[in-house]
């Protein structure tokens, strides 16, 4: 008999959203400011606008709330975990400018304490393959009385059923003809054995909103997996480029993409529907990468950010914003960034000093521009394969939003020849103010 029970509450505790729910790296590392794919992609599909209402099923540790609340929305987070609960009031505590637009609720997404028509906006993140079929029509008969009209339901869901089924298994007979290497036929981990109890498909996803009778569009992301498999276990480069540009094309995407999204909204009143932005972001899906939020006012929002410290390695280098790829050790030294062509960074200075000092290198001939608060302090030529340190006079301000500009970026495998393919442009080892 096939068991129906809904997944028990035991397996949502801190160590599964601290080491094993997606984002969880982004989350440890940076607390919430940079956020991984599958969310970005989210908050780009919903457009946001200041002031509208919203609504987060399964909000987990928070980070769509407080993008969302940064981004003055009003939003809720309801979610019947209270480890994730905790973590999520913890992350939006971290900045106070937060707090009065986001809230947070323990309860069950199929009995939500909540007004009809009060949401221009709701998330379902990773929360459909959680829930048995019957759960998942609960919840949707809920959300489309909770739904405003004009507004929208942004859905993601992973993996792609037909992926781990069909599209996976097509990948390991290919590695397996080419190069007689054997990999796992089941790639599950131990979390999803538990929790994935309805994993979905295209067809399945559409049966479910269709059934509530919604509008949707349904689309796919994320090669990643079956890019991996092929770079690391094929030798012969012709033969890996041409596996992967047959898995990418449009036809076959349903079977090698491991994301599912999903856009709806309400048949009624279509006139007051917007669809524009959802055919724009379809058409640019791929393009969108991800994202952290740069506050827009100085004076307004830094400190907040501020009150989130992160570094570099044992290197002082204030608060990162956008425009750092992640902490590594090349070149040789101790945690070092690399930046792409424009890279922020938060700096909290006291009254004893002021020079802004960065040492860095870069194995291109570069022009570095340096502003703070808006304003170019320093423009230098870079000097390949060496160490420099650039100085540069400040006025005593004890918030600073540093932006590196660069001319320019390089790509490591045209000098390094070692497969990687960023657009790099200086290694950064500490900030600091003297």
């Amino acid at each position: 008999m096939v068991d129906i029970s809904p997944v028990e509450h035991k397996y949502y505790d801190k160590t599964y959203f601290l080491t094993d729910c997606g984002g969880y790296q982004n989350f440890v590392e940076y607390n919430g400011l940079k956020i991984d794919e599958r969310m970005s992609k989210a908050l780009e599909l919903a457009k946001l606008e200041q002031g509208i209402n919203v609504l987060d099923i399964g909000c987990g540790r928070g980070e769509v709330v407080l993008h969302c609340a940064l981004r003055k929305t009003k939003i809720c987070g309801i979610d019947f975990s209270k480890d994730a609960l905790k973590l999520a009031n913890d992350l939006i505590n971290l900045y106070p400018s937060s707090t009065n637009n986001a809230y947070l609720i323990r309860a069950d997404v199929k009995k939500l304490p909540l007004k009809h028509k009060q949401f221009d906006r709701i998330f379902v993140l990773d929360i459909v393959e959680h829930l048995h079929e019957y759960e998942l029509n609960e919840m949707f008969q809920t959300l489309c009385t909770l739904l405003k009209e004009g507004g929208l339901i942004i859905i993601h869901t992973s993996p792609n059923k037909w992926y781990y089924k069909y599209g996976y298994q097509i990948i390991r007979i290919a590695i397996f003809l080419v190069e007689r290497v054997i990999i796992q036929k089941d790639i599950r981990s131990y979390y999803e054995k538990a929790m994935h109890v309805n994993e979905q498909s295209s067809k399945t996803v559409h049966k479910i909103l269709k059934k509530h009778g919604l509008e949707f569009k349904i689309y796919f992301s994320e090669h990643y997996h079956p890019k991996f498999l092929i770079q690391r276990h094929i030798e012969n480069k012709k033969l890996k480029d041409m596996i992967c540009s047959i898995i990418e094309s449009r036809f076959l995407q349903m079977l090698f993409c491991n994301s599912i999204y999903a856009v709806a909204w309400k048949t009624l009143n279509q006139n007051h529907i917007d669809l524009n932005h959802i055919k724009g972001a379809v058409k640019n899906f791929e393009k969108i990468g991800e994202t952290e939020y740069t506050p827009t006012s100085i004076k307004d929002t830094i400190e907040d950010i501020l009150d989130d410290y992160i570094g570099m390695g044992v290197n002082d280098i204030g608060n990162l914003g956008k425009g750092w790829y992640h902490l590594e050790n090349w070149p040789p030294a101790i945690g070092i960034r690399w930046t792409s062509k424009k890279a922020v960074v938060y700096l909290k200075t006291d009254k004893n000093g002021n020079t802004l000092k960065m040492k860095f290198f870069t194995n291109a001939d570069l022009e570095v521009n340096v502003f703070v608060n808006n304003s170019l302090i320093k423009k230098v030529q870079s000097k390949k394969d060496i160490w420099q340190i650039l100085e540069g006079e400040i006025d005593d301000d004890r918030l600073l939003e540093v932006k590196i500009e660069l001319d320019k970026t390089w790509i490591p495998d045209d000098i390094l020849h070692n497969g990687d393919k960023r657009e790099l442009g200086i290694a950064v080892e500490k900030i600091w103010i003297e």
